[in-house]
């Protein structure tokens, strides 16, 4: 389902860049978690 991918991928545009590992992991996680409920 691309347009959940480009839905996502806009919404990581919009969160601010982290230097942190840890905040990135959660952000990636997020992530992966809405595009994997886009895809059902």
């Amino acid at each position: 389902m691309e347009d959940g991918k480009l839905s996502v991928n806009a919404m990581a545009k919009q969160v601010e860049p982290t230097n942190d590992p840890e905040v990135q992991k959660e952000i990636d996680a997020l992530l992966n978690h809405a595009a994997q409920l886009m895809k059902e």
